[in-house]
């Protein structure tokens, strides 16, 4: 009677520590959104980027991405519309690092210039 017993409290005691791990595993597979970001308030500080005058270069940010490529681990990908195209680019990585993304790929385009796709540019 004691080793069946000793043998469930033992099982429940391995699913119990292990959800969160399993949970966040899922998570990683599917390249869902990491629990710590939030994504609408990164977009929105990714669009109040300014230069060293204070005036506003981040036209449009779109195609925002972040997820996990291992727990711990989140990567971005973006596509940002910038009128200073060098001091969008680096103020976004800062961005970013204040989010704990420390890779992130970023496409800046110039204010003339169209997107390769127009669907890319396409709001959604």
């Amino acid at each position: 009677v004691i080793d069946p017993l000793c043998t469930f409290v033992f099982a429940g005691i391995v699913m119990f520590t292990t959800l969160n791990m399993l949970r966040s595993n899922i998570n990683v597979l599917l390249e869902g959104v990491p629990d710590d970001v939030d994504v609408d308030r990164l977009r929105a500080h990714l669009l109040e980027i300014k230069d060293d005058t204070g005036a506003s270069i981040v036209m449009n940010v779109h195609d925002l991405h972040v997820w996990n490529i291992a727990p711990g681990k989140p990567l971005l990908s973006a596509h940002i519309h910038a009128s200073n195209a060098p001091v969008a680019l680096q103020k976004a990585h800062y961005v970013c690092q204040k989010y704990g993304i420390p890779h992130a790929t970023i496409q800046i385009n110039g204010p003339n210039d169209p997107c390769s796709s127009k669907v890319c540019c396409r709001e959604y």
